[in-house]
């Protein structure tokens, strides 16, 4: 009976602990190769000194797993519509991008790109907490990035398209700052806000409307910062019932050939500042 209850609780012990996947080390260089967390548990783990060189999958959309580790990533990240959860800045090597669509909740850590030109297809959901995305090579955006939170995407100078259904969202109540960034290919709504207490900030900004297609700011708020030029022969619909601001020492320039359509909603006077 003894031997019984014994193998009784090592059974129980491991059932309790076999979905849970721990990879990497905290103490010594781990090299992994490609692995698959699953959803069954919440504490899926990547560790410091895990250096993931075949990248990693999370099962499905119910899946959860942090990332702590001190390495660049190569391969193919998987999100499958699971979240990833960051305990450190995330460095992609060139070409690697997250595929399937999914979240990553940033809190107060940075995620920087590869520097070669990728193409981002799926839709992705940046929890932000001060956090920035870092552009080290163009982006073709064919997926949608929404923005929830406090956060930046950096350009270092290089440039986003907005492909077939790319667009860029930001979530109620929150702020997010474009800087030193071309984007191109903007009609539409592809660069939205959801609800009035979104803002928008253009720092350093080359803003450049899909020829022929206008583009409709309807909802939030618009702040320019240092120079921001808006071109292409287009308008830019200006519907908003927010007010916006150029800030001093900066200036909002429109090229020749674009024009800029004051139309808020309710017709409000008085709401560029």
């Amino acid at each position: 009976m003894r031997i019984r209850v014994v193998v009784a609780g090592i059974l129980l012990l491991c059932h309790s602990y076999q979905h849970a996947v721990v990879k990497g080390s905290e103490t010594a260089v781990s090299v992994e190769s490609a692995i698959t967390f699953p959803s069954a548990d919440a504490d899926n783990t990547m560790l410091a000194f895990g250096w993931f060189k075949d990248g990693f999958t999370l099962e499905d959309s119910l899946t959860t797993c942090t990332f702590q580790s001190l390495f660049p990533v190569s391969g193919a990240i998987n999100l499958n519509g699971g979240t990833l959860y960051l305990g450190n800045d995330l460095v992609l090597s060139n070409e690697v991008i997250f595929a399937g669509n999914g979240s990553a909740n940033m809190d107060v850590y940075n995620i920087n790109f590869g520097k070669i030109k990728a193409v981002w297809a799926g839709d992705i959901t940046w929890a932000m907490n001060s956090s920035a995305l870092n552009l080290y090579s163009a982006v073709d955006l064919d997926g949608v990035w929404t923005c929830d939170g406090v956060g930046e995407i950096k350009g270092h100078g290089h440039t986003i398209r907005l492909g077939n259904g790319g667009a860029l969202v930001i979530g109620p109540s929150s702020t997010l700052r474009l800087q030193d960034l071309t984007i191109e290919s903007i009609s539409g709504t592809n660069i939205r806000c959801m609800a009035d207490d979104s803002v928008l900030i253009l720092d350093n900004v080359r803003w450049g409307q899909q020829d022929d297609l206008s583009y409709r700011f309807t909802m939030g708020a618009l702040r320019c910062y240092n120079k921001v030029k808006m071109s292409g022969t287009s308008s830019f619909v200006y519907q908003t019932i927010q007010t916006s601001t150029i800030h001093a020492d900066s200036m909002l320039q429109l090229d020749s050939g674009f024009t800029f359509s004051y139309d808020p909603l309710g017709g409000e006077k008085g709401l560029l500042e």
